[in-house]
């Protein structure tokens, strides 16, 4: 009597301590798990007891990239043959355009509540810089070549020769770099996620907050002459500097079918672009110079300058690719970004010059003279990248 006494008090306890902890016996039974429901609208939970869908993402990529080319530039070089009598153009009208470039871009995110209503995503890329040259040589036997430029008032332009007459060698060259970078910071908005079908599903996103693009150009130009009673050499450098700061609006639209997906976000950054320009020169022949600056380089065209001009940079990104077990996805795709407002450092140089502020006298320099050429303001151009891209997306 006992023994049943005892067998029913431990009972009792066994079910009072599983009724406090909310359990029934039952539960131990693996494939009778308690799963949570999840709030109306918000991420499906996984099967195992509060395990949920990944809230963050690391995307790293790779970016092939092509860009628009520089502008125009004037006529820097005439170039004939040895004896002829004309001067023809070679390097008039001469748009600068970079071989296929490399990039590289990272992407964080998260999602701030457990609904995954409200996320935060900050990107990054840059691109290394690329270069670009030519350059002309004059010899005894020829080629004859020359620089051209336009002195302040007159209307003919006047021929600077550097090589191919008598004994005398010469040469000008011409590099031209470019590279560019950029940021934002983004606000996440999940605005609905629907299905379409058995297997289809369309999710919307929403975004918007702080963007930030940079380019910065460079072109130098060197010319010079040796075997002459007048030898020389110069060099003229622009250097531009661009940064775009602006709001940011856009979205991410995904849609999924099975574990296959495509992701358009189209975004536009609204703001002002801070366009800078720096020109600098230097001149070396066996007399003093007498004022600074190199070859077109000189007087007022020389220093810094700058302007704020209202830009606009829209970009589209369209990515196709396959995810693993909601974990990890690989993609590929194309990128494109457009700056409508910037200086490029091409667009910078003037062959208007006033011959009194050159650095020597055997280019008409007078020493100290007022430069009477119109001050140069700072010229803007679009820009434009495009290109391929692949990468993987780790969700945890």
């Amino acid at each position: 009597m006992k023994k049943i006494k005892i067998s029913l008090i431990l009972a009792g306890m066994i079910g009072s301590v599983g009724l406090l902890k909310g359990q029934s016996l039952a539960s131990t039974d693996p494939q009778a798990q308690i799963k949570e429901v999840p709030p109306s609208g918000g991420p499906e939970l996984k099967v195992d007891t509060y395990l949920r869908e990944p809230r963050f993402w690391v995307t790293p990529e790779y970016v092939h990239y092509w860009e628009n080319a520089a502008p125009a530039l004037p006529d820097l070089v005439d170039i004939s043959s040895a004896g002829g009598a004309t001067i023809g153009q070679v390097y008039d009208q001469h748009r600068v355009t970079f071989s296929n470039g490399n990039a590289v871009r990272l992407t964080l995110g998260g999602w701030i509540d457990p609904n995954e209503k409200i996320g935060v995503e900050l990107s990054g890329f840059y691109t290394p810089k690329q270069s670009q040259s030519d350059s002309f040589t004059g010899t005894p036997t020829g080629p004859i070549i020359a620089a051209p430029f336009f002195n302040v008032g007159s209307t003919s332009p006047t021929q600077r020769f550097f090589g191919g007459i008598g004994t005398t060698q010469g040469s000008a060259s011409f590099i031209s770099s470019t590279e560019s970078y950029g940021g934002e910071g983004d606000v996440l908005l999940h605005h609905f996620t629907t299905t379409l079908g058995d297997k289809l599903s369309l999710k919307v996103d929403e975004l918007g907050g702080f963007r930030y693009f940079g380019v910065a150009d460079q072109f130098q130009e060197n010319v010079g002459r040796q075997n002459s009673g007048n030898d020389f050499s110069a060099t003229d450098n622009y250097q531009t500097q661009n940064n775009f700061y602006g709001v940011n609006l856009g979205a991410h639209v995904r849609a999924r079918y099975e574990g296959f997906f495509a992701e358009l976000t189209p975004k536009i950054g609204v703001g002002v672009t801070n366009e800078s320009v720096d020109v600098s020169g230097s001149f070396s022949s066996p007399s003093p110079n007498i004022n600074p600056g190199g070859f077109l380089a000189i007087g007022n065209k020389l220093g810094d300058r700058g302007a704020d001009k209202f830009a606009v940079l829209p970009q589209v990104t369209l990515k196709v690719g396959y995810d693993f077990s909601n974990r990890v996805e690989i993609f590929a795709g194309y990128d494109l970004l457009y700056l409508s407002q910037v200086a490029r450092a091409n667009g910078q140089i003037s062959t208007l010059v006033d011959t009194a502020t050159s650095p020597t006298a055997n280019f008409g320099g007078v020493a100290g003279a007022a430069d009477t050429s119109p001050k140069p303001n700072v010229m803007s151009t679009s820009f434009f990248e495009q290109g391929v891209t692949g990468g993987l997306t780790v969700k945890f």
